[in-house]
């Protein structure tokens, strides 16, 4: 399933599996408010990710990286004492939000920013930048969020944020997204917000440039800095928005999370103000309360400007002067509040949180101290870096050692972070099945002390060095093609951290210099300051019971530190084993498709490249591979074969190499691959850049000539299975994923998951007599586009490539294993699950067709679902109040003849389910009768065209969609020439037919996923005391 317009596909829920280090940047969305599609695309199979669930004490982005290049706010080193001995250091100016970073800074900020404040205090930042070109984005940052609140104010920072989109003195609430879209702002991913415990941050893209839609957009940015309406009767009806979000985002890991702040800030205001606040105050709040927070806290010296974009600076200065200077400055300006103290452990402090939904262990250990404020200067940026080097390390070895067979654990990370210049800490997370809990506490205690005792090696260091030296090169290349949105967000993120905008060409230059200084024995002191104490915090949460949890765990750990830790190895050196293929290919036919750019060849052995070159990235070229038939031939006597493929095929590493071996290999290099197995084809896919195109090459044709086939991932595999299967058992988005997708699909095999022990049954074996034929002989063609030179591609090509045995000259013709049905006899089916969280998802499907043989039909379709989206939007959401984002899109298959389908898909209360279903299938009925309107129409696709401009600027676009498979369906060529075309074309009578045609009431199925109460009423044990035990005192 593809979405051309990028607006979505359907099934449109999460795939259930264990959570990887991706769901945490989902949970730091969530903890933060900051939107998201309310359903992100999906997979449709259920890849395993060796990567644990950091689901509780402090859920943040920062800890779970690599190093990072300098100029990121704080995150990975801390120049200290034992954390007993840090003092915190007194308030400094940096904390004070009127003063820019760089005042106090040996760093010099990017050149190309003009930075400014008013004489009321509005701050401004203007950066010239025009990718893409003609496009502008703004952001209003507020220096307040939930830890501003009051005690019956918790919730309402969020709240108010949600109000700037309800009424303003310029833009009505029922006129704002309406105006928008008129000017091709979708509602959601052009115009947004989100809210944190310390900033609320509002965002637009504006789809111009010029003065006009740039006063515009100050218009209604000073607007929200002191002129929200908050009308009683708006305020009532979002409400029930707010807390159909603080449904959609309840889940096990983010009440864990909430135990572990508890937990690990006792004295601390941070659990007491998550950003969503308490159901009382959001049900109840009055008017007043709102006024109060409103007045207090969104002044003029806590507000800054930021503008992105192709703009004229002196414009921009003086578009924000006219908007802002009338705001006028409080007499006495609120200081921030008193946050409480960073409270250290004494000893061994530990405590259990039993979550029976659970789907594993997460283990956590803590170190913290209250942050000792350090500016952002070159030493800070040197004390992370040496301190992110020591992590490296020691994540690295978590990661070799995860992959053998018997380890106890499932994924661990060392991290440091200094979280709002509030708690510095450091922290080891480490998940497990229940019954090898104190095993995995035990190698994560082994594994810190070794390195605390032994430090590191000379390898080690050289081996992180090379990568993150590639990671700011690759940064600095590549500066003048960020995208504006990107830097918008990262330039906002910098003011709120006090941090310098230092470019990454002058990023580049700091951190060379300092790695040619740094030492092994350097970051095995940093490392061991903050890690030799016994005053810990170990929090333990999910699918574990335990009588007397604190002393048990703390025994464990006590019991660990007592076995002798040897010394780590030095690595072997060895070279890359995969540089001659043989003669290099010959070229046997050569064209070009001019109005493209798109190079086209065919070799001898029948091998296919298409090359696009672009300006969109430097330095960046994208390379995929389609070989094979794909999910088309997987053996139906072998369910599951796809997941366990897609899961330990690339963990197999090459015959001379395993995957820890090409990892030491490769630093420093920009090169790597991804297999997916797709509808109708197996995907290797990879990202390089010049320098390292031949390798990139040489690794991807190695991969297809010489898998290792090695069993180093299967056994990892096979113990996170049933943290996937106790998630799908107990989260809707799990039984939606996994039940309610294939009954959609028919119960398809292909997309079945099978039961667990069936799962855990494949082999190696049947992976690789399932895709050894298509790695050598089956149909292959490979696309390449990014910032090129045509022929250094193809002469790359050529001898690697093009030097393998001769392969199939054609895709295979299987008509039979491309017939898919959605199930037409069913209108209503219910998926019962049992879970204690009340969070039903309801989705309504309306059978389409496929694109392949009609994309003019399939473009209508999108338009049509974004003018479902809007009138389920305005029902669902904006007058009845219960979905926080309802989600419409039409997805219609590539590789399945007469398979599509609209979906109409949200969350809600279990009692409100049935009734949603209703609603949304009556709206498409209305809409298939009566048809829709011009303006809908117009403010459908306004929005939609501004995101296909910068879509066709998107090297993914491009190599996806059309280059990769443009000679075994050259219909693509045509389909990128006429896409915009198409989409100005369509009529209202194109609309109105197809709404006709698809969606009557007669023609839709609604599915509900709905929760039932667990049948053992026995109360959910209460966390154990976090007190020292006897043992640790």
């Amino acid at each position: 399933m593809i979405s051309e317009t990028g607006r979505g596909a359907a099934p449109v829920f999460p795939q259930a599996k264990p959570p990887s280090g991706g769901a945490c940047q989902d949970r730091v969305r969530a903890l933060l408010f900051i939107p998201s599609p309310a359903f992100p695309p999906p997979m449709k199979n259920f890849h395993l990710v060796p990567l644990l669930t950091l689901a509780f004490v402090f859920p943040l982005a920062a800890q779970l990286k690599p190093p990072v290049p300098p100029g990121t706010p704080p995150a990975d080193a801390l120049k200290a004492l034992k954390a007993e001995e840090v003092k915190p250091a007194p308030p400094v100016t940096l904390d004070t939000p009127a003063v820019w970073a760089q005042d106090h800074s040996d760093l010099k900020a990017d050149p190309k920013i003009t930075f400014g404040k008013l004489d009321n205090g509005v701050r401004y930042a203007i950066l010239p930048h025009a990718e893409p070109p003609k496009r502008v984005s703004l952001r209003i940052y507020i220096d307040a969020g939930s830890l501003m609140e009051e005690d019956n104010q918790q919730g309402l920072a969020h709240f108010l944020e949600h109000m700037a989109f309800n009424g303003t003195t310029h833009y009505p609430s029922d006129e704002m997204v309406e105006f928008f879209q008129r000017l091709g702002m979708a509602f959601g991913a052009d115009t947004n917000a989100h809210t944190g415990f310390k900033e609320t941050v509002y965002k637009l893209e504006l789809p111009e440039a010029g003065e006009a839609l740039l006063d515009k957009g100050m218009l209604f940015f000073s607007d929200v800095a002191g002129s929200m309406l908050l009308a009683e009767k708006e305020l009532e009806k979002e409400r029930g928005v707010i807390l159909s979000e603080k449904l959609a985002r309840d889940n096990v890991d983010y009440r864990t999370m909430i135990e572990g702040f508890k937990f690990t800030l006792p004295d601390s205001l941070i659990p007491r103000r998550l950003p969503i606040g308490t159901e009382e105050v959001i049900k109840s709040a009055p008017h007043a309360r709102f006024e109060e927070f409103y007045k207090k806290w969104y002044t003029p010296d806590r507000m800054a400007v930021v503008v992105v974009g192709d703009v004229d600076p002196a414009l921009v200065k003086k578009v924000i002067t006219a908007r802002f200077s009338e705001l006028k400055a409080p007499a006495k300006p609120a200081g921030d509040p008193d946050f409480g103290p960073v409270t250290a452990a004494k000893g061994i402090e530990a405590r259990l949180l039993t979550e029976k939904e659970a789907g594993q262990v997460n283990l956590s250990i803590d170190s913290s101290h209250a942050s000792r404020k350090r500016p952002d200067i070159a030493a800070t940026r040197r004390e992370d870096l040496v301190r992110g080097l020591a992590d490296a390390i020691v994540n690295r070895r978590f990661e070799i050692l995860a992959k053998k067979p018997g380890a106890p654990f499932l994924a661990a990370q060392a991290g440091y972070d200094d979280w709002m210049r509030y708690v510095e800490s450091s922290t080891l997370q480490i998940g497990s099945k229940p019954e090898n809990w104190d095993k995995a506490l035990a190698v994560g205690e082994q594994e810190i002390r070794r390195a605390v005792k032994y430090g590191f090696t000379a390898a080690e260091l050289a081996e992180m060095k090379a990568n993150i030296l590639t990671g700011y090169e690759n940064a600095a290349k590549g500066a003048a093609t960020r995208k504006s949105r990107e830097l918008a967000d990262r330039l906002v993120k910098f003011i709120a951290d006090h941090n310098v905008f230092t470019t990454p060409e002058d990023d580049l230059e700091l951190v060379k210099k300092h790695l040619e200084s740094i030492t092994a024995e350097e970051c095995h002191q940093a490392f061991a300051r903050d890690w030799a104490t016994d005053n810990l915090r170990i929090f333990a949460g999910g699918n574990l019971e335990l009588e007397d949890a604190p002393a048990k765990i703390t025994a464990a750990w006590k019991a660990s530190a007592a076995t002798e830790v040897t010394a780590p190895e030095e690595a072997k050196d060895s070279v890359f084993g995969y540089t001659d293929f043989g003669a290099p290919g010959k070229i046997v036919k050569q064209d070009k498709v001019a109005d493209l750019d798109i190079t086209r060849i065919t070799f001898a052995n029948n091998v296919r490249l298409s090359i696009k070159p672009t300006d969109f990235k430097k330095d960046t070229i994208q390379i995929s591979c389609l070989f094979g038939e794909g999910e088309l031939s997987l053996p139906k006597d072998k369910p599951g074969l796809d997941t366990f493929t897609s899961s330990v095929f690339e963990m197999g590493g090459l015959e001379k190499h395993s995957v820890d071996d090409l990892q030491r290999l490769l630093a420093g290099r920009t090169v790597g691959t991804n297999f997916v197995p797709g509808d109708d084809a197996f995907l290797l896919a990879g990202r390089t850049n010049r320098k390292d195109l031949l390798l990139q090459f040489q690794l991807m044709a190695a991969t297809l000539q010489s898998p290792g086939w090695r069993e180093d991932g299967v056994s990892l595999f096979r113990e996170n299975l049933p943290a996937m299967y106790q998630q799908i058992a107990h989260t809707a988005e799990g039984v939606m994923q996994a039940q309610v997708g294939a009954f959609t699909h028919g119960n398809d095999y292909r997309f079945v998951l099978p039961p667990q022990e069936v799962l855990a049954s494949r082999t190696m074996e049947e992976a690789k007599a399932w895709l050894q034929p298509a790695l050598s002989t089956g149909y292959l063609e490979i696309g390449v586009v990014g910032d090129l030179d045509p022929q250094e591609v193809i002469t790359a090509a050529s001898a690697t490539f093009g030097a393998l045995p001769v392969r199939a000259a054609a895709k295979a013709d299987n008509p039979k294993a491309r017939e898919l049905k959605f199930p037409g006899d069913v209108k209503e089916k219910d998926f019962p699950f049992t879970s204690k969280i009340p969070k039903s998802l309801v989705a309504v499907y309306w059978p389409t067709t496929d694109r392949m043989h009609d994309i003019r039909t399939s473009r209508q379709m999108s338009l049509l679902a974004e003018i479902l989206s809007d009138r389920v939007r305005l029902k669902v959401r904006e007058e009845l109040g219960e979905s926080y984002s309802p989600h419409v899109a039409s997805s219609m298959s590539d590789s399945f003849p007469g398979y599509g389908q609209v979906l109409a898909a949200m969350v809600s209360q279990p009692k409100d389910a049935e009734q949603l279903g209703n609603i949304v299938r009556e709206l498409a009925d209305k809409l298939a009768k009566e048809g829709a309107t011009d303006d809908e129409l117009d403010r459908a696709r306004k929005p939609l065209l501004t995101a296909l401009d910068e879509q066709r600027r998107n090297n993914a676009y491009w190599l996806g969609t059309v280059v990769a498979p443009s000679q075994s369906q050259p219909q693509r060529l045509d389909w990128a020439r006429t896409m915009v075309e198409d989409f100005k074309s369509v009529k209202l009578e194109d609309i109105n037919a197809l709404a006709k045609k698809y969606l009557p009431a007669t023609r839709a199925l609604i599915t509900r996923v709905v929760p039932e109460q667990e049948k053992d009423s026995a109360p959910e044990k209460k966390p154990e005391a976090g007190k020292p035990t006897a043992a640790a005192k």
